[in-house]
């Protein structure tokens, strides 16, 4: 469809679908992630399902507990966690100049074929 852009999150939802995103990432359970910040799991619960927003105290001690920012939290993209970029950086170790190109570009090929596949 050309011309049409995919209808905003809300600031809610944005919020919660990073959270889980980020704790999901660190392997963590809802009450896992609620112990280490002192509160209750239905809480987090509720930012996850965009029912409650965070206050920014409580955004400040979650970006701590989730080594994010609050920026990160907030964000409407998903960007490249750390922990991806060195995954692929360590693929790259031992490779020659060559193989290394190579392996971008097939990187690359892939990624445009996937976004060709939504669009």
């Amino acid at each position: 469809m050309v011309g049409k852009k995919k209808p905003k999150q809300s600031l809610n939802a944005r919020i919660g679908a990073n959270i889980v995103r980020f704790r999901d990432g660190l392997g963590w359970s809802q009450e896992f992630l609620a112990e280490r910040m002192g509160i209750n799991p239905e809480t987090i619960s509720r930012y996850e399902r965009g029912l409650n927003l965070p206050s920014l105290k409580t955004l400040e001690q979650m970006a701590h507990v989730l080594n994010k920012s609050i920026s990160e939290i907030v964000s409407e993209g998903a960007p490249i966690a750390t922990n991806d970029l060195k995954a692929l950086s360590a693929l790259f170790v031992d490779l020659s100049d060559q193989e290394r190109t190579f392996l971008l570009d097939q990187l690359k090929h892939s990624a445009n074929f996937i976004r060709a596949r939504r669009s």
